[in-house]
């Protein structure tokens, strides 16, 4: 792999620059886009892939990084949400567009000679969809909830992934009811405890949250009889359940 890339300064005020995982990932999705444009198959036919693309997999990537796939797709969604990336799948592969590639990747003096008075206009536009967007991430991630000693980047960055994986991959989405009494179940875990939490739920597939010193923790050494019905129950969060009865109440008033 012959060439070299840029990174902007940006790159340190991002959410995700305090995961080393993240930040691996994303210079590797860098590092493997094309700088010029080429032909490749895709869907059965022939495509071109521009500048800023590549096609990948979940699987090459997880052997490319010795990464599991786990938080190779919950990294590739978070970038998704975060409008980094943008993606198209199929069975075997996906297209991996890298948002505002040009911006970064080409040159000052060629980037300038291309500008003119309408792009400048459409980059006004982009910026204030770009604010835009920063605020609607905001409210989707439940930012404004998080107070105390869980403001702070180590657990914004894993409780983001939290949210991205309880939508995406569970497709339980957290509401703001539900993530109140998530954040605070957490916040009685302390910091270190509160993390170690999310990235147990993640990894091990759970909905809930649970504390990590395995008083909450579903366990797992039961008769072989009542296993499958065992692990069904720890993955309900039971805050769900809470806010279910909830609505059931009130369904009967």
């Amino acid at each position: 792999m012959l060439g070299w890339i840029k990174l902007h300064r940006r790159l340190a005020e991002s959410s995700i620059y305090h995961d080393s995982r993240l930040v691996h990932l994303w210079i590797h999705l860098l590092m493997k886009a094309n700088h010029k444009p080429n032909k490749f198959l895709f869907n059965g036919e022939e495509i071109t892939v521009k500048n800023g693309q590549l096609i990948t997999g979940r699987k090459t990537l997880s052997a490319e990084l010795k990464m599991p796939e786990s938080k190779i797709q919950t990294g590739l969604k978070l970038f998704e949400k975060l409008h980094m990336i943008e993606q198209q799948t199929n069975s075997r592969n996906r297209l991996v567009s890298v948002v505002s590639w040009h911006t970064y990747q080409e040159g000052e003096q060629q980037t300038n000679n291309k500008r003119t008075a309408n792009e400048q206009q459409t980059n006004t536009n982009k910026n204030e969809k770009n604010e835009k967007n920063e605020i609607n991430n905001k409210d989707e991630f439940f930012e404004d909830l998080i107070i105390g000693a869980l403001n702070r980047r180590g657990f914004l960055d894993i409780w983001k992934e939290f949210v991205v994986f309880r939508k995406e991959e569970k497709k339980v989405p957290l509401t703001e009811r539900s993530a109140k009494m998530t954040l605070k179940k957490l916040s009685s875990f302390g910091l270190e405890g509160a993390i170690a939490s999310l990235e147990n739920s993640i990894s091990a597939g759970y909905k809930g949250v649970f504390e990590p010193s395995g008083g909450s923790m579903p366990k797992k050494n039961y008769q072989q009889t009542n296993v499958d019905h065992l692990r069904e129950l720890s993955k309900v969060d039971p805050m769900d359940l809470l806010e279910q009865n909830n609505q059931q109440a009130i369904g009967c008033q």
